[in-house]
């Protein structure tokens, strides 16, 4: 590393800090407000039947599902519970639920029918309107509630609709500006489309920055990019991305990133995940001023968090770490931090205020700045 780069690295560091401590207090410290209380009560429990152990205890609960010698049932004291087959002696049920039978010869016999037990002689009764008849508990193949699909189909249909690509698409964009002493216009808008899967998720996006301060253009900026993830397992993925920007104040007439490695999600839940990446890519970047070029290997470490704090609002974090392969010295570090609040129920148009943090060591020799600190309050409309 050259002296020179040694310099512009330890001139940037405060920046670096400023920037990752910021991100650390919003994304980890920030208070999170508790939940409402939802008015409606749950609907108390109601018990349809029993079910006998072969250990010799009584369990009152409700029968839901019987399925790949499953028995899925809810109690008062312990909520749903599946139970094996393996360990029960008998089930009743107080009404009529669709029961399949499958005797010893491969008979089946399905329909609408109670089950009834006779706890002191060991005897599994199937009453139907024609007839009771005696089975054995291993023979109850199948149970469901009256008029609710049979569990094998409902599981297919769920597992189904689960794997089914889920499409997002959003209009997000701001305005503000100063008159008086100075004149200032801001404008800022971005369009987004994302699929995802239950393991693949992709991104595309279009970002638009221009400001004037006092008829000097002081901000004109263009990013475009698209990136996809692909899980290897439930926490490990693979993922790639392209992006492509044009900075007119920063005398970049085009800048091509690409970059692809390894994720790994630290925390993923439900509304609440941490991730981290780590990879390589290839720079390319023509200047306006003199129409030169530098391209470059880059290394890539970066990380994402997304939460719900609550029911109305959404926090979203990013930090992205490129230095360059050649000279530890040139690099760039961006961070995004955002809150995301609905407008409405329906979740439609929702406000978005945040912060976005640019820091490039080694800027064009149009720019004045290595540090590039943008502000926005935006309307967020969520298409689909």
């Amino acid at each position: 590393m050259t002296v020179s780069s040694t310099r512009t690295l330890r001139a940037g560091l405060p920046y670096v800090a400023v920037i990752l401590t910021t991100g650390l207090l919003s994304g980890c410290l920030l208070p999170l407000p508790p939940e409402p209380v939802e008015g409606a009560k749950p609907p108390a429990f109601k018990a349809n039947g029993k079910v006998y152990l072969r250990e010799g205890s009584t369990l009152v609960a409700k029968i839901k599902s019987l399925s790949g010698g499953k028995l899925v049932i809810e109690t008062s004291y312990a909520g749903e519970t599946t139970l094996d087959m393996k360990t029960v002696a008998g089930v009743t049920t107080d009404k009529p639920m669709n029961v399949c039978i499958i005797r010893d010869d491969n008979t089946v016999d399905m329909g609408l029918a109670t089950l009834s037990f006779d706890a002191q002689a060991g005897r599994q009764v199937h009453k139907k309107p024609d007839g009771d008849a005696q089975v054995q508990v291993g023979w109850v193949e199948a149970i469901w509630a009256e008029g609710a699909d049979r569990p094998a189909i409902a599981a297919a249909k769920a597992k189904a609709e689960a794997e089914k690509p889920k499409w997002s698409a959003s209009l997000e964009g701001g305005v503000n500006g100063r008159t008086g002493t100075s004149e200032r216009i801001a404008t800022n808008g971005s369009i987004k489309v994302s699929r995802e899967t239950p393991d693949t998720r992709w991104k595309a996006y279009i970002d638009a920055r221009f400001a004037e301060d006092n008829d000097r253009t002081s901000e004109k900026e263009f990013i475009g990019g698209t990136g996809l993830e692909v899980d290897l397992t439930e926490r490990l993925f693979v993922y790639g991305q392209t992006e492509v920007e044009n900075d007119t104040v920063e005398d970049i007439r085009l800048r091509w990133t690409t970059t692809g490695g390894l994720g790994y999600f630290i925390i993923r839940e439900k509304d609440h995940e941490f991730k981290a990446r780590a990879g390589a890519g290839y720079v390319h970047e023509r200047y306006d001023s003199d129409g030169s070029t530098n391209d470059k290997p880059v290394v890539e470490l970066g990380e994402s968090y997304t939460k719900k704090l609550t029911h109305w609002m959404k926090f979203d974090h990013e930090v992205t770490y490129r230095p360059s392969l050649e000279d530890g010295g040139d690099f760039r570090i961006t961070m995004k931090n955002a809150l995301a609040m609905p407008l409405s129920k329906a979740v439609d148009w929702s406000i978005k205020m945040g912060i976005r943090n640019d820091y490039n060591s080694m800027p064009g020799d149009e720019a004045d700045r290595r540090l590039d600190t943008f502000y926005f309050i935006n309307l967020v409309w969520e298409l689909f």
